[in-house]
């Protein structure tokens, strides 16, 4: 939503202007359709889209490393059963924390080299 968005752009302006070296790191929000999502999946999927979008587009804007959640995600329950990632959609198990440490750590390694 544009309420997210400008909200999200406020905090990050004002990061910014108070640490002007700072390197910014944003993680985009996901959803799998699993547990308590269920009920309203579409809906959350609908919002969750908007979000990827304005994280998307304030990574750019900011010159900020964008971790992308989603496709990782999405891509894991092909190797293994959804539960084995995430237990109600949006909160994650240990090897899903496990699984968005890794990519974090390689997508922020992209830009930061003494990231390992």
């Amino acid at each position: 939503s544009i309420k997210h968005e400008n909200e999200y752009r406020s905090l990050l302006q004002t990061t910014k202007a108070q640490l002007p070296n700072v390197q910014l790191i944003l993680c985009e929000p996901f959803i799998l359709l699993i547990g308590r999502t269920k009920e309203r999946y579409h809906e959350w999927l609908d919002e969750i889209k908007k979000r990827h979008e304005s994280v998307l587009k304030l990574s750019k804007e900011f010159n900020a490393v964008y971790v992308n959640f989603q496709d990782v995600f999405n891509d894991a329950i092909e190797k293994a059963p959804i539960e084995y990632w995430i237990w109600d959609g949006i909160h994650p198990m240990p090897a899903g924390h496990q699984l968005m440490a890794n990519h974090w750590t390689e997508s922020v390694h992209k830009k930061l080299s003494f990231i390992k």
